[in-house]
């Protein structure tokens, strides 16, 4: 490998590669030479120190005694790397609760599509004895094992795209967050079936013989 210091280029020869973590934030991108190869060439220090809080305007006075000095303030870029992961989780919020409310209204959509068919046969199952809560039973039933088929379906596939993500693109770690989908399927077994109850409470008031004579 050639290197172009300053205008003047170096062939060395490369015996050996290390993996690099970028997440520590450490100086460990070097490439280390034998000794005595870089004396004729002009060199630039790097170091690291921890600075308590409050103690800011210490660096001022060093860049203003030092102006060669470069100073790099990794608490201040962690703070915007903070606030950007937060606008960006903020982000996703918004877009997972607008995706639920999408949901919710799509399966309402199909409620009242479906609405003639369910009400024909709720009104059967009424002429043959079935009472409203057994109907209601029978409908939250249906709904809640959708709603958690969906969910779980829902959480396997954003799981493992979560996980090809970050293993195979980005390259770091993958960590399960099982609270999230169980929040996600207490989530869709409870809106669900509620959404469903809306969908069939107003026929459920009527008489079947009225019911019967409107279809």
């Amino acid at each position: 490998m050639t290197y172009d210091i300053a205008g003047s280029p170096i062939t060395l020869t490369v015996s050996s590669l290390r993996k690099v973590e970028w997440d520590t934030l450490r100086t460990n991108f070097f490439a280390v030479m034998p000794p005595g190869v870089l004396d004729e060439f002009a060199a630039s220090y790097i170091t690291s120190f921890h600075l308590p809080l409050g103690q800011e305007p210490l660096l001022n006075r060093l860049v203003s005694d030092y102006s060669n000095f470069t100073v790099i303030d990794l608490s201040a870029l962690m703070e915007q790397i903070h606030a950007i992961m937060s606008k960006m989780t903020h982000a996703l919020e918004y877009v997972f609760a607008f995706s639920l409310l999408a949901g919710v209204t799509v399966l309402y959509a199909a409620l009242v599509a479906t609405r003639e068919e369910r009400v024909r046969e709720a009104t059967l199952l009424r002429v043959l004895g079935a009472s409203k809560k057994q109907i209601v039973s029978a409908v939250l039933t249906e709904f809640f094992c959708i709603a958690v088929l969906a969910a779980t379906v829902a959480s396997v596939a954003a799981s493992l795209l979560a996980y090809y993500i970050s293993v195979q693109v980005l390259n770091i770690a993958y960590h399960f967050n099982g609270t999230l989908a169980l929040l996600a399927l207490a989530g869709a077994a409870l809106l669900v079936p509620f959404a469903a109850w809306l969908g069939i409470r107003g026929f459920l008031q009527q008489p079947p013989r009225q019911l019967l004579q409107s279809s």
